[in-house]
């Protein structure tokens, strides 16, 4: 899921109402007509197809995963398994705390945290509680 600020940044300008599938309720349209012009989205014409890319991010996008060094790798694993419990928490949950502590790295985005904690499940550090396929929905505990 991607945040109002970076969904703007992307389409290059604000949401507007036919941006959404009908029925849009009055919440949202009383919404993005109070809002004014964010100065993080580009006037129209600003950007062309060739500089503007609106394709979905993968994990090369995220230049900082790159510059993690193995030390900083093991201390995000160590604050993960430090948030787990030997009773069952949400993965979610965990990731959200992952936040608040010392060791989260400005700019990581929620997934890099989840595919930490899938490594976590495969090498047999926690034990997975739910659907494997969507992990974000399960609990883990400490075996």
């Amino acid at each position: 899921m991607l945040c109002l600020l970076c969904l703007e940044r992307r389409l290059g300008r604000s949401l507007r109402l036919q941006d959404f599938k009908p029925p849009v309720g009055p919440q949202i349209a009383r919404f993005l007509a109070q809002r004014p012009m964010p100065d993080h989205v580009l006037p129209k014409g600003e950007h062309d197809g060739a500089q503007f890319d609106d394709s979905p991010k993968d994990w090369n996008d995220y230049g900082l995963i790159d510059e993690l060094t193995p030390n900083m790798l093991s201390q995000i694993d160590a604050t993960l398994l430090s948030l787990a419990a030997v009773k069952r928490q949400k993965v979610a949950g965990i990731i959200g705390r992952m936040y608040g502590s010392p060791a989260h790295v400005p700019g990581l985005p929620d997934y890099f945290y989840l595919e930490r904690m899938r490594l976590l499940v495969q090498g047999g550090v926690l034990k997975l509680v739910g659907d494997a396929e969507d992990l974000m929905k399960g609990e883990v505990c400490l075996r």
